[in-house]
């Protein structure tokens, strides 16, 4: 006969374990900009020269996906930046949504850009 075990419940950690700078306040961290703030995120990132600026096709793309949550198809031949605009996307999330929802919007991304 087979009997089963009772998995144990993992525990929530403390907080003190959840603040990353070791301090021991309860201060709710900043809330992340919300969708409609990519534009603006998105123009100080090319005049920063961290990457690339989008051509008005892939920022057409992004703002579709990002801004207004439409399911898009993104295609093209081969350098038509379709890596890119994706990219583009995940920094957005990950730079002001960090893994908080990372399981949800990456399996949408059909593509091999890991981490």
């Amino acid at each position: 006969m087979f009997t089963r075990k009772k998995k144990k419940k993992k525990q929530a950690p403390s907080p003190a374990r959840l603040s990353e700078d070791g301090s021991d306040d309860d201060e709710p961290a900043e809330p992340p900009p919300p969708r409609s703030a990519f534009p603006q995120w998105l123009k100080a990132r090319e005049d920063a020269g961290d990457a690339p600026p989008l051509d008005p096709d892939q920022r057409r793309a992004c703002d579709c996906i990002v801004v207004q949550s439409k399911n898009t198809f993104v295609t093209g031949s081969g350098g038509n930046g379709k890596s890119h605009v994706t990219r583009t996307i995940l920094d957005f999330f990950e730079k002001h949504y960090g893994d908080q929802h990372s399981p949800a919007w990456k399996s949408n991304f059909g593509t091999n850009l890991t981490h």
